[in-house]
């Protein structure tokens, strides 16, 4: 080969060595992308009316969904005895159906079992379970026209009779806490089990969305 025909070579050569030490001496920003699923719990009759619709107002502005977990007893009464809570959930649901989901957050919010520092649900017999999530979900849908796919445990704990409970009454996720799943399922990011997708919660409150710092 000629002393002329290494020249392009030695060019390409040099070039390729040249990227190297850019990319070594400015080494390209990672880029990451985060998913963000919000969740609004504990939505019950005549309780902080006014600050849930300042609260949802937010995600109206930003146009970015939430999920509203809605308890549908409170001791010897129903979610059908607010007119007033009931006529704003439907109204969400049918002005902004892509922006509003409605949860299933148990059926009365109480603590029944010691399970895991308190549970209304894990710990407790199958058909028990089943009784409560099937009386909840029949009110939410018949009050709201709603029927809820998405079920959130109180407490942000329940157990595998939760879970098959959930599949058999038509549910698709559930959705408790993060340092329960960690113990229990021994896992924090998103998982399946029982035909269920399990979508443990990991912050509470986020200060800072660029590095997920907390409050």
């Amino acid at each position: 080969m000629s002393s002329k025909a290494l020249i392009p070579v030695v060019c390409i050569i040099v070039l390729l060595v040249a990227f190297a030490i850019f990319l070594f001496l400015f080494p390209k920003e990672e880029v990451f992308q985060s998913i963000v699923i919000f969740r609004d719990d504990d939505i019950q009759p005549w309780f902080a009316f006014d600050r849930l619709m300042e609260v949802n107002n937010i995600f109206l502005e930003e146009a970015v969904p939430v999920t509203l977990g809605v308890i549908p007893f409170l001791g010897n009464h129903t979610l059908a005895e607010d007119p007033t809570l009931v006529d704003y959930l439907k109204n969400l649901k049918i002005m902004h159906p892509n922006l509003f989901e409605i949860a299933l957050h148990g059926y009365d919010h109480q603590l029944l079992s010691d399970f895991y520092g308190g549970s209304e649900f894990g710990g407790l017999e199958y058909p028990t379970q089943y009784g409560r999530i099937y009386l909840g979900k029949k009110l939410v849908k018949e009050t709201l026209n709603v029927d809820p796919v998405t079920f959130i445990p109180p407490f942000d704990t329940y157990d595998n009779n939760t879970a098959i409970a959930l599949k058999e009454l038509g549910f698709e996720a559930v959705s408790g806490g993060a340092w329960f799943t960690e113990v229990y399922y021994n896992g924090t990011k998103p998982f399946i089990t029982h035909e269920i997708v399990h979508v443990p919660g990991s912050q509470a409150f986020v200060k800072n969305w660029e590095n997920h710092r907390k409050l």
